[in-house]
């Protein structure tokens, strides 16, 4: 399942520029190629649920952040195919959002009205010399 649908990609960067992100190289400027953004929104989408996974059952309720996220990874991903690179802006919004699905991963940011997994439990360290008692192995 998708975080953004297809109008959420148009509407947050314009037809315009879809049309030239999505049409294949040496083919004239027609219309949007709703399969190309398809694919691209499912693997920004995929891409979430990797870092999402962590802490939440996915998928989780779209949000207006997942679905700009969702947006801002596949504009990266349709700029970078072909003989175009993603400008400068792209580059850095997906950083941006990357770093964003970070924090969600490592807990520091948390999804509203997502099914938080339980934690796991999970060895821990201790920095403590251990004491050894007569008959330890070593």
């Amino acid at each position: 399942m998708a975080y953004a649908s297809l109008s959420d990609l148009v509407a947050a960067f314009g037809e315009a520029e879809l049309v030239r992100l999505t049409t294949p190289a040496g083919q004239p400027l027609g219309e949007v190629q709703p399969a190309r953004a398809g694919r691209a929104l499912d693997e920004a989408s995929e891409l979430m649920d990797s870092y999402i996974r962590r802490r939440y059952a996915v998928p989780v309720q779209a949000s207006g952040a997942l679905r700009s996220c969702c947006c801002a990874l596949a504009r990266f991903d349709l700029a970078h195919s072909g003989d175009s690179q993603p400008s400068d802006q792209m580059t850095a919004a997906r950083k941006e959002r990357i770093a964003w699905l970070d924090a969600i991963a490592a807990g520091r940011v948390q999804l509203d009205a997502a099914e938080q997994l339980a934690p796991q439990s999970l060895a821990r360290v201790t920095d403590r010399a251990r004491t050894l008692q007569p008959g330890d192995m070593l």
